[in-house]
C-alpha cells in the first residue's frame, strides 16, 4: 500500500533473443555469462527462493548484496536490487526486479525476455507544489 507521500515507478523493458529460455537464464544468473553481458560483473547466486543474490565488480567489490524472491527456472526470476557501486543509488529503497521469459513458438530458437523494475519511494515535492507550499 502506498500513501500520499509515495510514488511507485515502474521500467518494462521486453527484447526478442537469440537463445533459448535456459540459456537466458544462464546468462542471468551465471558468472561466467554476467561478466560479459554486464559491465564485467560477476553474479554469485543459486537463484533460489530465500537465498542471495550478489554482484562483484572485475575488482571484487561488491556492487550488490540482494536477495532472491521468487524463482521458477528458467522462466521467472524476482530480486531485490539494490546498486552499491554508488552511495547515492546504495541510499535508495531497494527495487524489485522480475525477469520474465518466454520460449516463443513461431521462432522456436527465439525467446522474449521481459525486465521489470519497480520500486515504492517518498514523493519528492514539484517545483510547483514546492512554491505554494505543498508537499505533494
Amino acid at each position: 500500500m502506498t500513501t500520499a507521500s509515495q510514488v511507485n515507478t515502474m521500467q518494462v523493458y521486453q527484447i526478442v533473443i537469440r537463445a533459448t529460455p535456459q540459456q537466458i537464464w544462464d546468462a542471468i544468473t551465471q558468472p561466467e555469462f554476467t561478466r560479459q553481458y554486464f559491465h564485467g560483473a560477476r553474479v554469485n547466486t543459486t537463484a533460489e527462493a530465500g537465498t542471495s543474490i550478489r554482484y562483484y565488480s572485475p575488482d571484487g567489490d561488491l556492487w550488490g548484496d540482494d536477495k532472491v524472491l521468487e524463482s521458477d527456472p528458467p522462466h521467472r526470476l524476482v530480486v531485490t536490487w539494490r546498486s552499491l557501486w554508488d552511495a547515492d543509488l546504495a541510499a535508495e529503497p531497494a527495487r524489485r526486479v522480475t525477469w520474465l521469459i518466454e520460449g516463443q513458438e513461431r521462432v522456436p530458437a527465439c525467446s522474449r525476455s521481459h525486465m521489470i523494475s519497480s520500486t515504492t519511494r517518498p514523493r519528492r515535492p514539484t517545483r510547483s507544489a514546492a512554491r505554494a507550499g505543498c508537499s505533494f
